[in-house]
């Protein structure tokens, strides 16, 4: 094997932005890829408390969440990262096991976790392995710059300057766009698409409502159910699901779903996308310029990416129920509104981004 890339299973857009990676890698003839999941090699309970802790500490305890990112992000935070560096040294030694084994000539990372591991096993061994990282945000946290890293790739031009301001060489970066599953390069007719999922050529909305407050979900769906046509994904949420199916049976235009399997497809019937501002999700709206309303957001990153899509005018913010309701009744009545959204698209890195990171990288493998 010559080709790893390495995620972590801390929320879905690590991974999946892996995965549109290792797809244009085998596109492009490379069989010697592997991707993995840098919490496998670590011991169970980390890989638990990493997980589960992360989730729960995003949706019950943002306070705390906003508290490690500012601090372990200040430029003074040495002591942090000095404890984070060598917890994360102390749970991977099957990691550098695994790398004496195979020797990849080339590891892409899409989690900041695996850039300071693999800048430590670079120094430790005398490995001249290429350490790529791919960021998965708009803005950059500390963690993700390691002295082993040789090359970035970043989704805008903002997040190169923060590199830049963090001690990163310019030549080091590039601004290539965040990568997104092939899936979402597919050009779909909107009508076909509304009438396989048996709703009409008019306004629609695409609400991802799994990890935005239920209420909020529930309230602004119940408003909006009679003006507009509604499609909601409540991915692993069982509860909202149950509380959303009944009233299919008032609004036609209303479906309600779990997981999504095909979500560049029912992304391509939006006229607009309601979304927390992750990384992932947020690129492949743009991919499929599909303008976005964003809500409850992560504090540091995703507050961070909300920001950044609202200053390139392909995004508005939502605070409650009622100004979601009231900003999609506006763009529903404001067509003009609704194009200046799509036009601001243009300005911002898209298409096959995974297909250029990796056309770039191999010329130099």
């Amino acid at each position: 094997m010559s080709i790893l890339i390495l995620y972590a299973s801390a929320g879905n857009g690590h991974r999946r932005a892996g995965q549109a990676l290792y797809e244009s890698f085998i596109n492009a003839g490379r069989s010697d890829v592997a991707l993995l999941d840098i919490l496998d090699f670590t011991p169970s309970w980390f890989r638990t408390l990493y997980r589960d802790g992360y989730q729960w500490v995003v949706n019950r305890a943002k306070w705390l969440w906003r508290l490690a990112f500012d601090l372990s992000n200040h430029p003074k935070g040495i002591l942090i990262s000095s404890w984070h560096s060598l917890l994360n040294a102390l749970v991977t030694a099957r990691l550098e096991e695994y790398l004496t084994a195979t020797q990849p000539e080339l590891i892409v990372s899409t989690h900041f976790m695996a850039n300071d591991v693999l800048s430590r096993y670079k120094t430790k061994t005398g490995c001249r392995c290429r350490l790529v990282c791919v960021v998965t945000d708009y803005v950059v946290h500390r963690f993700w710059v390691s002295s082993g890293v040789d090359k970035y790739f970043v989704g805008c031009e903002s997040a190169l300057g923060e590199l830049v301001e963090m001690g990163v060489e310019k030549e080091k970066v590039s601004v290539s766009g965040i990568p997104v599953p092939s899936a979402f390069l597919r050009t779909l007719p909107r009508e076909s698409v509304l009438a396989q999922l048996g709703l009409k050529d008019e306004f629609t909305i695409l609400i991802l409502a799994n990890a935005i407050r239920p209420n909020m979900v529930i309230d602004a769906v119940k408003i909006l159910m009679r003006e507009v046509q509604i499609i909601v994904g409540c991915g692993k949420n069982v509860r909202l699901r149950k509380e959303l199916e009944p009233l299919q049976d008032i609004a036609e235009g209303l479906k309600v779903y779990g997981m999504i399997d095909e979500m560049d497809l029912v992304m391509s019937a939006a006229d607009l996308l309601i979304t927390k501002p992750g990384g992932l999700v947020v690129s492949e709206a743009i991919v499929k310029r599909v303008p976005m309303i964003l809500v409850d957001p992560i504090p540091g990153q995703e507050e961070g990416n909300r920001d950044f899509l609202i200053s390139s005018n392909v995004a508005l913010s939502a605070g409650d129920s009622l100004d979601l309701a009231r900003k999609v009744l506006e763009l529903k009545r404001d067509p003009d509104r609704l194009a200046q959204l799509k036009e601001g698209f243009r300005s911002l890195p898209s298409g096959d981004v995974a297909g250029r990171i990796v056309q770039e990288l191999l010329r130099d493998v």
